[in-house]
C-alpha cells in the first residue's frame, strides 16, 4: 500500500487467514490435552484456521483502514489474478472436531489480524 496508489485484489474465493501465533497456542493446548492422561491422545486429520470467513478483498480492506492508507483497492475476480495453480473459491475448515476433542478455542479472524498488526506497528516491522 505504500507502493502503490490502486490495488486489485480478487473478491471472490471465500476462506479464512491463520494467524501464527493463534495456531501455535491450539497446537500446545493439544499437546497439553493428549499428556493430561496416558493414552488420551486422539489421532485424526484436524483443521485449523481462525473463525469466520473472509476474502482477500475484505483482509486487505481490513488494513487499509487500520493503516489509514489513501491507496484504493479494486475488487476483482479470480479470473482477473491468473496463478500457476488454480485455487478453490471455498476453502473455509470446518473446525468442530478440534474444539471438541481438544477444547481448542479459535479466535475470529479480524481480532486476530488486528492484533497481528497492532504487534507488527508496534515493533516497526
Amino acid at each position: 500500500m505504500g507502493e502503490r496508489e490502486e490495488l486489485r485484489i480478487v473478491n471472490d474465493q471465500h476462506g479464512t487467514p491463520t494467524y501464527a501465533k493463534d495456531l501455535a497456542l491450539a497446537i500446545l493446548k493439544i499437546i497439553e490435552k493428549s499428556t493430561q492422561k496416558k493414552d488420551s491422545f486422539r489421532s485424526g486429520i484436524y483443521h485449523y484456521s481462525n473463525d469466520g470467513q473472509t476474502t482477500w478483498y475484505d483482509v486487505t480492506r481490513e488494513i487499509k483502514d487500520f493503516l489509514k492508507s489513501d491507496c484504493k483497492i479494486k475488487p476483482i475476480a479470480t479470473e482477473e489474478y491468473p496463478l500457476p495453480a488454480p485455487r478453490p473459491m471455498y476453502s473455509v475448515f470446518n473446525k468442530g472436531k478440534i474444539k471438541q476433542d481438544f477444547e481448542v478455542e479459535v479466535p475470529f479472524w479480524k481480532d486476530s489480524l488486528i492484533e497481528c498488526l497492532q504487534k507488527i506497528t508496534d515493533n516497526n516491522i
